[in-house]
């Protein structure tokens, strides 16, 4: 068996295995997933929103 016979073979193990455990991929929450993406989003732009006040402060001082 060549190394890619063997490659194919791992991957089809793998995805059997994984067709098996349903379970843990009913685990993952789409909806919790996309709440998060969300909040990090709104995170972030608080942070930008800072960091942009702060630098306008900073030009200011050196004025």
């Amino acid at each position: 068996m060549n190394f890619k016979q063997y490659l194919i073979t791992i991957c089809l193990i793998t995805l059997i295995i994984a067709g098996c455990s349903k379970s843990s991929i009913d685990k993952i929450d789409v909806k919790s997933l996309k709440k998060k993406t969300i909040e990090k989003k709104e995170s972030l732009e608080k942070i930008k929103k800072k960091v942009k006040t702060v630098n306008e402060k900073v030009k200011k001082v050196k004025k």
